[in-house]
């Protein structure tokens, strides 16, 4: 910095945020959305260095995904304009489920395809269309009256 005929040199030194991670002009933080808004998409609020941002989470959002809010970093010393903000996403998967929650979970499972391994209390046999639910076996046609529906109504209506 000039100051009359002689040069001022200035040093800042920016305390450490326990929030925002610094990378030049770039900005990052953590989101953490709920396992719904990772697979329906819906919108989070996130602080930002200059105001609140709030950012679209797009259905089938994965954890650990980065969401790039362009020029909300900040400000460049020796250039024009902002770095940008990453935003990245977390999921919380919830501890205790309700008896609801539960039942809604395990309906979507039991007609989730691509399944690596397996799931506690859904089991697929081998033996023709049977399946076995939490130790009980079922046809296809049991299924269609107790199964997926069955639990679900059950579970909600009691």
């Amino acid at each position: 910095m000039q100051v009359g005929k002689r040069e001022l040199f200035i040093t800042f030194r920016v305390q450490q945020s326990d929030y925002f991670h610094r990378d030049g002009a770039d900005v990052h933080t953590d989101a953490t959305i709920s396992l719904s808004q990772a697979v329906l998409g819906g919108a989070v609020r996130v602080q930002g260095i200059y105001e609140d941002i709030t950012i679209k989470i797009p259905p089938g959002t994965s954890s650990h995904a980065r969401i790039r809010v362009a020029g909300k970093g900040i400000k460049k010393m020796n250039s024009y304009g902002h770095g940008d903000h990453y935003i990245h996403i977390k999921i919380k998967i919830p501890q205790k489920l309700t008896r609801e929650q539960r039942a809604l979970l395990q309906a979507y499972a039991e007609i989730e395809e691509n399944t690596p391994g397996t799931i506690d209390d859904i089991t697929d046999t081998s033996e023709g269309k049977k399946k076995s639910y939490a130790g009980s076996e079922r046809t296809q046609e049991q299924d269609s009256d107790t199964g997926i529906l069955g639990k679900i109504k059950k579970a909600i209506f009691g």
